[in-house]
């Protein structure tokens, strides 16, 4: 029988577009991770009033079966997933669930990397008990995951939104964001330390499935 969804696929799409687009043009967005994990649990505990945490550490989502395609974020050493500084994952955790906001862009990721593996832009939203227990060389079909959460980590993580520049951004996603049905605004005016207006678009990849 399927399990429930924390969130329905509608609204898992419009976090994704909004994070999508506050970041667009103002970093990586596909190495932003971090921001979409802060981000996408501010959205989640604001507007659904969900126990919504941001979790980093390593990493692993089989994406591609036909070329056999892992997204690994961490090393593998004797026969574990590590976590360093230059390799990990940041994703949300809530009611049982991990959430990633940022797998739709898996493509990019990935192609960043040096991979020209077509990636589906999905949708990833599945019960920690649902995780696999084996190492991503042992995967065997498309969808199945492990993650390695570490306390440092996610402390380093959240330090880092102490900065006001990353904290105001996700704090706007938080703003900006409507809950289904209630409609977005398509456009929102932000204005500088400068008296600059910026207007911020509503865009992102289409998301088609989950994984």
């Amino acid at each position: 029988m399927p399990h429930k969804l924390v969130i329905p696929q509608e609204d898992y799409s419009r976090i994704f577009r909004v994070i999508f687009s506050v970041l667009d043009g103002r970093a990586q967005t596909h190495q932003a991770c971090r921001f979409f994990a802060m981000a996408g649990a501010g959205i989640l505990r604001k507007h659904y009033n969900l126990n919504a945490h941001p979790v980093s550490g390593g990493a692993a989502y089989a994406v591609n079966d036909e070329d056999a395609v892992v997204a690994t974020f961490g090393r593998i050493e004797n026969n574990e997933l590590v976590v360093t500084p230059d390799a990990f994952h940041c994703w949300v955790e809530c009611n049982g669930f991990a959430i990633d906001f940022m797998t739709p862009i898996f493509q990019e990721n990935l192609q960043a990397a040096g991979s020209i593996t077509t990636v589906p832009r999905r949708m990833f939203q599945k019960p920690l008990a649902a995780m696999s227990p084996t190492l991503p060389q042992y995967f065997s079909s498309e969808g199945m995951f492990h993650l390695v959460p570490s306390l440092e980590n996610t402390e380093s993580m959240i330090k880092s939104f102490d900065a006001p520049a990353k904290a105001d951004l996700a704090a706007l996603c938080v703003y900006w964001y409507r809950r289904p049905p209630a409609p977005m605004n398509e456009n929102l005016d932000i204005r500088d330390d400068l008296g600059r207006i910026t207007r911020l678009k509503l865009h992102g990849p289409d998301i088609s499935g989950a994984w």
